[in-house]
């Protein structure tokens, strides 16, 4: 629901179509070559005839890529069998490439460069490893049929090269990419984890109760919001100071984490306060999931509570819910809020 990675991935999408776009290019051009070589264009009209015939060729190859490539990303971000089997028309064209110039044009051969960078990027290291080895057994496997005995010791040698360079890519990309994701990611953590408590802060609350909303508007059901504070907290800090205070609000937030359900998402909403997002649950059962967490920790024993006036810790906690008691993201906020003022009074 809450992606910081949208950004980046959309960005390499296009990297990546581009490249493959590109490949699809010289695949084109290599084909023209060829097509003219074999036919012995002399004459102009000949020629003409040749370049507009694969040149309207690479117009519908491009438009049906494009198209096709546009109708993915607007379906699903998750391309994973789709690109797999887009990487393995890509090695069958470029196979076609290398059996068409019977394995002597090293041109045909490094395009296998592009899946293989292609792949490495979207796919990570192992993946990227393994269409490197595919691509190079394709290359030796054709150099061996189509390569007479007297002069295979050349090509292949210099294939083995050309292998070379596309194992080593694949790792260096792979473990570039591998790297860059493990980074994102904690990037991700730290922007949207309360470092005290190790839940959810207030920016991923807004944006996460936020999407809720919006998509309880289009698949009509409720969304609950209950707001926690913690009662007497200021005496307790003055009492025990801001450390032991500390130790107070991470050991809630664990009894919060450990007593709500899978769907739900526990947030520091600011100072003592906690905010819970009860999707798809309506006021009845987010009053009786928010009376269940006051008991367990009404029930608990703090260091150093029986020196607070009531001689506990204790939590108050207001409970509204979309679309029942509220019709709009703020209001659902404001009225959480009248409602944990009202607890708080009468606690």
């Amino acid at each position: 629901m809450f992606d910081f990675n949208s950004e980046r991935h959309n960005k390499l999408y296009e990297i990546i179509s581009v490249m493959k776009l590109f490949s699809l290019i010289v695949s084109v051009m290599l084909i023209y070559s060829k097509y003219l070589s074999f036919h012995n264009a002399t004459n102009t009209y000949t020629a003409f005839t040749s370049f507009s015939a694969i040149t309207l060729l690479a117009v519908m190859i491009f438009s049906i890529y494009e198209i096709w490539m546009f109708s993915i990303k607007r379906k699903s971000r998750n391309l994973d069998k789709l690109d797999i089997i887009e990487i393995l028309i890509f090695i069958g064209i470029f196979s076609m490439l290398v059996i068409l110039s019977e394995a002597t044009d090293t041109h045909a051969k490094l395009l296998f460069i592009f899946v293989i960078i292609t792949s490495s990027i979207q796919f990570g290291i192992r993946f990227g490893t393994v269409i490197a080895s595919v691509s190079s057994a394709i290359i030796l496997l054709l150099d061996l049929i189509f390569i007479p005995y007297s002069t295979i010791n050349i090509i292949f040698q210099n294939d083995l090269i050309i292998v070379g360079i596309f194992v080593l890519t694949a790792w260096v990309l792979g473990y570039y990419e591998k790297i860059e994701r493990e980074h994102s990611n904690k990037m991700t953590y730290l922007a949207i984890v309360d470092g005290l408590t190790d839940v959810y802060n207030h920016r991923y609350f807004q944006e996460s109760i936020r999407n809720y909303i919006n998509e309880a508007k289009v698949k009509n059901y409720s969304v609950s919001l209950a707001l926690i504070d913690i009662d007497c907290f200021k005496n307790y800090n003055d009492l025990y100071g801001h450390q032991a205070g500390d130790k107070i609000l991470k050991e809630i937030a664990f009894l919060l984490k450990t007593n709500i359900r899978e769907s739900d998402i526990l947030a520091r909403y600011g100072g003592e306060e906690f905010a819970i997002i009860m999707p798809q649950t309506n006021e009845k059962q987010a009053l009786e999931i928010a009376e269940k967490i006051r008991s367990i920790i009404d029930k608990h024993k703090f260091h150093g509570e029986e020196n607070l006036p009531n001689s506990s810790l204790t939590i108050s906690i207001g409970v509204s819910c979309y679309p029942e008691k509220a019709k709009s993201l703020n209001e659902l906020i404001n009225s959480t809020d009248d409602a944990l003022y009202r607890a708080k009074f009468f606690n």
